[in-house]
């Protein structure tokens, strides 16, 4: 995994756009993973954005954080 102040500055940028898009403190561990493949990380996150920002995603999120 990488640590996101030891990543380059293109994958620290993807990782913060993780965290301000999910709206959470920290990177998650998965997501550290996939910055081992730059390339991919950055593929899956354009891809996954988009769903992120939907009613469905967040009332999911928030079902999954009320238990």
């Amino acid at each position: 995994m990488i640590e996101p102040s030891h990543a380059p500055a293109e994958i620290q940028a993807s990782l913060s756009d993780i965290q301000s898009t999910l709206g959470i403190p920290w990177t998650p561990a998965s997501w550290r993973a996939y910055a081992m493949y730059p390339s991919v990380m950055q593929l899956f996150w354009e891809r996954l954005k988009p769903a992120t920002q939907t009613e469905s995603f967040l009332e999911g999120a928030i079902a999954l954080a009320a238990g």
